[in-house]
């Protein structure tokens, strides 16, 4: 049985992921546990969907705020790219809690300021 090409590159990759090793084309290095390709081709794929998918470079100085605080809770960490997944429009720099925390509202502003206030009201009792 002869293989097509995209019959034979699956193989491939699979053979690549059984053994540990990045899917990257011609990289040789093992992927980071849990992940499909190493460390450095990781970083690489990342960039290139934030600006693939956003628009967006993550060392743009017009974008990446000033003092590299979340926007929400102000903490400076690692910060990540949040968007809105209804559009896919980039909305802004947070860390990852705070990005979570919206994702786990639903995005639902009605959610989030109810949440808010039931905290208020409960750090006063």
């Amino acid at each position: 049985m002869v293989m097509t090409n995209a019959e034979k590159q699956r193989a491939y990759r699979e053979r690549k992921l059984a053994r540990g090793q990045c899917l990257s084309s011609g990289c040789w290095e093992y992927a980071v546990v849990g992940m499909q390709r190493c460390e450095k081709h990781r970083q690489e794929n990342n960039a290139r969907m934030r600006v693939t998918l956003f628009g967006v470079h993550k060392d743009d100085a017009q974008l990446m705020p000033e003092d590299s605080q979340c926007e929400i809770c102000r903490r400076e960490v690692k910060l990540v790219l949040d968007h809105d997944h209804d559009t896919g429009r980039f909305r802004g720099w947070l860390c990852e809690s705070c990005n979570k925390g919206i994702g786990f509202m639903r995005e639902d502003i009605e959610a989030i300021l109810s949440a808010a206030d039931y905290l208020r009201k409960k750090q006063q009792s």
